[in-house]
């Protein structure tokens, strides 16, 4: 276990990988273009950010650098309007850096846990429309979403659906990690992971 602080160097890096996943995740805003694939939405990012999430993990075996990337991803989509998003990223950054710390860098196993948890805390963003509907939903007018969009996500603020919305995302998230390994087997095997 690598117990050394964060320098600029790896700030840097961070920032760099943070930047890619972010791109990743507008990427999978394409999912957002009906009430059903919105409610994959977090899915499909876990699927597209898998590659830049294992390489973070890689690259920089410090304590920080995931919780940097949690708090980043979380702000962001703050700023887009799913402010919810913003603890739940914490918490789930703190729990995987945990798990990736205790059980070393080049566990790449424990590594894809990790992100199978992070990428199901995600789903956090979505609280206020599983937790308080109503207003969620009236919110979603306000923004200028249509009456059948918002009628749509109604039909979906269920907890059977919420729970397929984890037990896809968690998959997703597997997946991707699986299809990161494969593009970054070269990566890996230099950084001791495979």
């Amino acid at each position: 276990m690598n117990n050394a602080k964060l320098n600029g160097k790896d700030l840097i890096t961070t920032g760099i990988y943070t930047a890619l996943y972010i791109v990743a995740l507008f990427v999978a805003s394409v999912a957002n273009v009906t009430p059903f694939t919105f409610m994959f939405y977090p899915a499909v990012a876990s699927l597209l950010g898998a590659v830049f999430f294992i390489m973070l993990a890689t690259k920089i075996q410090k304590v920080g650098a995931i919780i940097i990337w949690g708090i980043i991803v979380g702000l962001l989509y703050m700023v887009l309007g799913m402010g919810m998003t913003l603890p739940f990223a914490i918490v789930g950054a703190i729990i995987a850096q945990i798990i990736i710390t205790k059980t070393g860098y080049t566990n790449f196993k424990m590594t894809t846990l990790a992100y199978i948890i992070v990428s199901v805390f995600f789903i956090g963003g979505y609280a206020q429309l599983f937790v308080t509907t109503e207003s969620y939903l009236a919110e979603s007018v306000n923004r200028g979403l249509s009456q059948e969009f918002v009628d749509g996500l109604a039909s979906y603020a269920t907890v059977p659906f919420l729970i397929i919305m984890i037990v896809v995302s968690a998959v997703f998230a597997l997946l991707g990690c699986l299809l990161a390994k494969k593009i970054l087997k070269k990566h890996l095997v230099k950084a001791g992971v495979l």
